[in-house]
């Protein structure tokens, strides 16, 4: 079998790449109507407003870390806030540093699903202080255990996340345990911890975390709960305005 060169490789995504608003090549603008009567000249020229939001979409590419490093040096220089796409390729923690370019400012969404990151990428993600302004983080399957689990809320954490996916991971009890303990998960919003092979002691520790105050949507189907879990959830006075969701 004829494999292709990474630079042939990649000639699809640097192709869509130059279809970003603001990168070199990108199509230019349609003309504007003219003016309106009484419009003024300088009403008329004004030059149009700039976009303030930017998506980065490589998800399902097969990208290695090599060709995410190749990807990554091509971007135009941006204070634009920006979303990462990353989600279904061979991405290790090798990737971690290489997304903490400078060309990469203001990340705001992270989507790393089904890459093979593990623990060290977690960390290495939770402590760099470049993503610290990243609300939004995707790991499901990516090989996560409860030491990952605990790094994402640790003390190193540089972020307040407010959506948190680690769904498919091994994390067992011990990894709810440690979410449930953390000063940090004060931020969250929404938590997806679907198939982590948890049952009502981790259940247990989130109904009863002082932490969790802000949470209002729960995702735990997949999991070995019974009864006892939801009626500790349904009983938890701090979860009382939170959607759980068991896949029923």
């Amino acid at each position: 079998m004829t494999e292709t060169p990474p630079t042939r490789a990649l000639e699809p995504l640097l192709a869509a790449l130059l279809l970003l608003p603001g990168c070199p090549g990108a199509d230019p603008p349609s003309a504007s109507p003219p003016p309106a009567a009484g419009t003024t000249a300088a009403a008329a020229t004004a030059a149009p407003i700039a976009p303030h939001f930017q998506r980065h979409r490589y998800g399902d590419q097969n990208l290695s870390d090599t060709q995410l490093a190749e990807l990554v040096a091509t971007l135009p220089d941006s204070n634009l806030r920006a979303e990462l796409q990353l989600q279904g390729n061979q991405l290790t923690a090798a990737a971690i540093p290489i997304l903490a370019s400078p060309k990469l400012r203001l990340v705001e969404s992270i989507s790393l699903s089904d890459n093979p990151i593990g623990d060290e990428g977690l960390r290495q993600l939770a402590s760099t202080q470049q993503f610290e302004t990243v609300g939004s983080l995707e790991l499901a399957g990516a090989g996560i255990t409860a030491v990952g689990a605990a790094a994402v809320m640790g003390p190193d954490s540089v972020w307040g996340l407010g959506s948190l996916d680690l769904s498919r991971n091994p994390l067992g009890d011990e990894g709810l345990e440690a979410l449930a303990q953390s000063p940090y998960a004060s931020y969250l919003g929404s938590l997806f911890l679907v198939e982590v092979g948890a049952t009502d002691r981790g259940v247990q520790a989130l109904a009863a975390s002082p932490h969790l105050t802000q949470l209002s949507y729960l995702a735990l189907s997949g999991n070995a709960i019974s009864q006892v879990g939801r009626d500790a959830l349904a009983a938890s006075t701090l979860l009382a305005d939170c959607a759980v969701e068991f896949g029923d």
